[in-house]
């Protein structure tokens, strides 16, 4: 028996809630990583670490998986969605391993190229012929729920084909990073979410623009507008603080010094500098110049 096939025997071709169609794939990770991806302006693929067949090679990937996790996700709170087509198209599938985790992991590299010589332990994987988790049947690609999927793409993935950027609840006990203090299983996907858009915001970085923007004309994304949400909760000048600073422009510059402080995660010197504006109706407008600035909205309002 082919490794694969414990995972597609119970495929039948009209059962759409076990077999459901596989059409967005993500990247999850956490905040500083996925800083650096919006920055770099691609997900980077990088070596294998964990306890794969892979990690015995020199082999870089990126990783993409269409898993949905009930409890928490333990690789981060910040999910780059892709559609699968993006990756369908390519010719070469690779089954690599089946991972025992609960529910099992089967993992595929896929690839433009022919690894047989340079990967020779692993083995070509046909998705229309052979009868495991991952199915083509000529129109749709389908999958089995019922274990997790992890894709491995030989390449870097280029944030301009990104469809969106959403924040997810990271596992309360499960990390990827083994870090114990992990600031995502203790603040929240919310908390992530403020960080993440005050350091887009405050070093100006726009390569996910597109990501985060709304289909509504002139408007934001849920991301974004949550974000700033808990930003303006945290960082907006009290009633009765009264701070010296009255000028719009130097009010604007002091904002985006704030976010770029807070999405350091020094939180109480972001706190400090906003309080040197004379009052929060200052740091409103401020705020709205900056996002008008940043995502090219001439009417943003907030």
């Amino acid at each position: 028996m082919a490794p694969w096939e414990p995972f597609g025997s119970s495929f039948k071709a009209e059962d759409d809630l076990n077999w459901p169609v596989l059409s967005q794939v993500y990247h999850t990770t956490h905040r500083l990583s996925a800083t650096r991806i919006i920055e770099d302006g691609r997900v980077k693929r990088g070596l294998v670490y964990d306890e794969s067949e892979l990690n015995k090679t020199r082999t870089t990937v990126s990783w993409v998986s269409p898993n949905h996790w009930r409890d928490g996700y333990r690789y981060g709170s910040v999910r780059f969605g892709f559609n699968w087509s993006l990756f369908a198209d390519q010719s070469h599938f690779y089954w690599v391993e089946c991972i025992e985790y609960s529910p099992p992991a089967c993992r595929f590299l896929i690839t433009e190229r022919d690894l047989s010589s340079e990967l020779p332990a692993l083995t070509r994987y046909d998705p229309m012929s052979h009868l495991g988790p991952l199915l083509f049947d000529g129109v749709d690609w389908r999958r089995n729920r019922a274990i997790a999927l992890e894709l491995m793409i030989d390449d870097d993935i280029a944030l301009s084909h990104c469809t969106g950027i959403d924040l997810v609840t990271h596992h309360p006990q499960q990390c990827n990073e083994r870090n114990p203090n992990c600031p995502e299983r203790r603040n929240g996907e919310h908390d992530t979410g403020a960080r993440l858009v005050a350091a887009l915001l405050g070093r100006e970085l726009t390569n996910a623009n597109h990501c985060l923007k709304s289909d509504e004309p002139e408007s934001i994304g849920l991301t974004v507008q949550g974000a700033l949400g808990l930003l303006s909760l945290k960082l907006r000048p009290k009633d009765g603080e009264k701070g010296v600073i009255s000028d719009i422009d130097h009010a604007q510059a002091i904002v985006t010094a704030a976010f770029n402080q807070y999405g350091s995660d020094h939180i109480e010197s972001a706190k400090t500098l906003c309080r040197t504006l004379q009052d929060g109706a200052l740091f409103d407008e401020a705020m709205k110049r900056i996002v008008r600035r940043h995502f090219h909205l001439p009417h943003f309002n907030f």
